[in-house]
């Protein structure tokens, strides 16, 4: 995404999921990522990846960094 998608997306997903943890890295010129986390275990993380497919993402990464 470019800076203003992901901060509008990040502001949107935060009101629909009732969560702010929501993060927007830069990972290239012009190209932000938007990440979730860190959550506390592994419920908070079903959760979040449920609510995530109900709005209709599909694909998501759950990496562990």
């Amino acid at each position: 995404y470019y800076i203003e998608s992901a901060e509008k997306l990040k502001m949107q997903l935060a009101k629909s999921m009732q969560m702010d943890n929501f993060i927007v890295k830069k990972i290239g010129i012009n190209i932000y990522r938007l990440s979730l986390g860190p959550f506390e275990n592994f419920n908070t993380l079903k959760s979040a990846y449920i609510s995530l497919n109900n709005l209709g993402f599909d694909e998501l990464d759950i990496n562990k960094y």
